[in-house]
């Protein structure tokens, strides 16, 4: 005779190996209580935004933001799944990845939006604030293309902003520091959502437009696109989002607000904390020449993170 167990179709003994594994496990609760409140900001900030986009004429498209926007919130939504069957390791890696990129592609999300019903530019009081902190941005610029050398390395601290988003968390996972990985993560979103809250009341030209300056082999040809891209979304235009997807924000600068952040999550990383922290303090550095951001913004920035910082501070005492 044939055993009824062994005519059983592939479907049904991956049904049963899982039902079988599925009842050995004790669950989990999806969210550990020092996690709640990123996911509740996350939560709050997704919502917000795609309700932004189902309310007006702007679409997310299908661009890599679009793509990268779904991936993350689905990685964001299977992490408590995960951990709910008793998969923490996985749920904590997914976390530790997609929260703090999800975060910026939302905030892209919301800035292209406010954009185009945002003040007038505001870069003549900028300019005029950083002269009054006896900073002259023009002269700075200049000075510094007498040392290429020196702006590629700023050029390079300002771009390490990216690696860092997806690297810090995942090194504070690895070495299970998951209380200041949430705590990070909460001042994260509450510094993205101040900066999306605060750039509409002060858009900026940009100082390379302000100026007057000329590309070159220095800078960036984004230099030149904040004026014309935020007034072109002030007259309708650019509705798709993916298309349209570009960090335009003056101030607050978020490149600053960040460097604070990942400078405390590293002082938690044995062996790194010294050099995040040197790598972060040349972030801000650089911020002005290689982001093209008035002396004001970069300030803001900072102030932006550590009053992010010691907000999600105090909500994680309460756990």
């Amino acid at each position: 005779m044939v055993d009824g167990g062994s005519q059983q179709t592939w479907p049904g003994r991956l049904r049963a190996a899982f039902v079988s594994h599925a009842a050995g496990i004790s669950p989990g609760s999806p969210v550990p209580p020092i996690a709640r409140p990123a996911y509740a900001l996350q939560a709050l900030f997704a919502g917000v935004v795609l309700a932004g986009v189902a309310a007006t004429d702007f679409t997310l498209g299908s661009g890599p933001l679009a793509s990268g926007l779904y991936l993350l919130l689905w990685l964001a939504l299977a992490a408590p799944l995960a951990r709910r069957y008793g998969m923490r390791r996985a749920a904590l890696f997914m976390e530790s990845v997609s929260f703090a990129p999800l975060g910026g592609l939302l905030t892209v999300c919301a800035t292209i939006m406010v954009a185009s019903i945002s003040e007038d530019f505001a870069d003549d009081w900028l300019i005029r604030s950083d002269q009054a902190l006896g900073f002259d941005w023009l002269a700075a610029y200049k000075f510094s293309r007498s040392y290429p050398t020196v702006v590629r390395v700023l050029n390079f601290a300002y771009w390490s902003m990216d690696p860092q988003i997806v690297l810090v968390p995942l090194a504070l996972a690895l070495t299970r520091q998951e209380r200041t990985m949430w705590v990070f993560f909460t001042a994260w979103l509450i510094a993205l959502m101040a900066t999306a809250l605060i750039f509409p009341l002060a858009p900026a030209r940009g100082a390379a437009i302000h100026f007057g300056l000329t590309p070159d082999s220095l800078s960036k040809d984004w230099f030149w696109q904040f004026g014309p891209r935020i007034e072109s979304l002030r007259h309708g235009a650019g509705r798709d989002i993916s298309s349209m997807a570009m960090g335009i924000v003056s101030v607050p600068s978020f490149h600053a607000a960040a460097a604070v952040m990942f400078t405390w999550a590293g002082r938690s990383l044995p062996y790194l904390s010294w050099p995040i922290a040197a790598l972060n303090l040349l972030m801000v550095i650089s911020t002005p020449i290689s982001g093209i951001h008035y002396l004001v913004d970069v300030l803001a920035g900072v102030l932006v993170g550590a009053v992010a910082i010691a907000a999600a501070r105090m909500m994680a005492a309460r756990d």
